[in-house]
């Protein structure tokens, strides 16, 4: 195990979410160690705690983008309601392996849809649902990928849950004993 002092739930992080969300929704990807990352998103930092608090364990990588601050990096690849995503599907055909991540509030609620030229339905049925008057939002998440990781100039945050002593496991093995511990609390 490793002490991380900008682990998901520590002050500094806290802070970043909470100046994030006073502009906008956030949206990301959460890691378990146990399986592969899936979709989020976040419009209030209630939200977000939960989701780290009760939803998740030790060593989940939480990597979140700020819808707002993409945008004005020029990095999304729509903002605002829309019928007509032709634009996102030619962008998907152009080269193998691209990606979308797309967040939309459907019932004051912010939904995720996440996927590639495959999952293009689940994208166009997201914006569908989303409400006119309020958030949707599709990043290319393929690009916000360099040299192996997430673009660090571009995400919000990149931080693991730890446990309540600011740990992080090291290894699947650490990862499953502070789960234990977490269970039997």
């Amino acid at each position: 195990m490793r002490l991380d002092p900008m682990h998901a739930l520590s002050e500094p992080i806290i802070e970043t979410v909470r100046a994030a969300l006073d502009e906008g929704v956030i949206v990301g990807l959460i890691h378990p160690i146990w399986s592969g990352p899936y979709g989020c998103a976040f419009a209030t930092l209630d939200a977000y705690l939960e989701s780290v608090q009760k939803d998740s364990d030790p060593g989940y990588l939480f990597t979140m983008w700020s819808v707002p601050a993409l945008e004005r990096q020029g990095v999304l690849l729509l903002r605002g309601p829309t019928n007509d995503l032709s634009s996102i599907r030619g962008w998907l055909h152009a080269e193998n392996w691209r990606e979308y991540l797309a967040v939309g509030m459907v019932d004051a609620t912010p939904n995720v849809a996440w996927g590639d030229i495959d999952n293009f339905d689940e994208l166009v049925d997201l914006a569908r649902r989303a409400d006119p008057r309020d958030e949707f939002a599709v990043l290319p998440l393929s690009e916000l990928w360099e040299g192996g990781s997430y673009s660090p100039r571009l995400y919000l945050i990149n931080a693991e849950r730890a446990n309540e002593r600011g740990e992080v496991p090291s290894n699947k093995a650490e990862a499953a004993t502070m789960r234990k511990r977490k269970n039997l609390a």
